[in-house]
């Protein structure tokens, strides 16, 4: 469980949550610049336990071109210099099935 510092108030820290009892998880991995860590593993990549069902691109601006960033250029020339992860909504397969039920439908 990762609990940011600027969490100096502890009632925000008592809703953090083990990532294990969640049916769904909300992931941004990096691809071209992987981060793990204990307490912060790549759930994306866990196939078998999550699922993915939706991701979208994200900015990586720590390591995307400053310029690219804060000027727009038409052009797939100008965009390149830009690096994105991916922003994920996963299921915990298992845990959500049981909960939607055969339907599918969420509660």
């Amino acid at each position: 469980m990762v609990v940011p510092s600027i969490y100096l108030d502890e009632s925000l820290t008592r809703k953090q949550v083990d990532p294990s009892s969640c049916d769904y998880l909300i992931d941004l991995d990096f691809l071209s610049h992987p981060r793990e860590s204990a307490l912060e593993p790549r759930f994306i990549t866990d196939k078998s336990v999550w699922e993915t069902v939706y991701c979208r691109e994200f900015l990586d601006a720590a390591n995307s071109w400053t310029l690219s960033r804060i000027l727009w250029l038409p052009g797939r020339a100008w965009w390149s210099k830009n690096e994105y992860g991916d922003y994920c909504l996963l299921r915990h397969g298992e845990r959500a099935l049981q909960r939607e039920g055969e339907k599918g439908v969420l509660y």
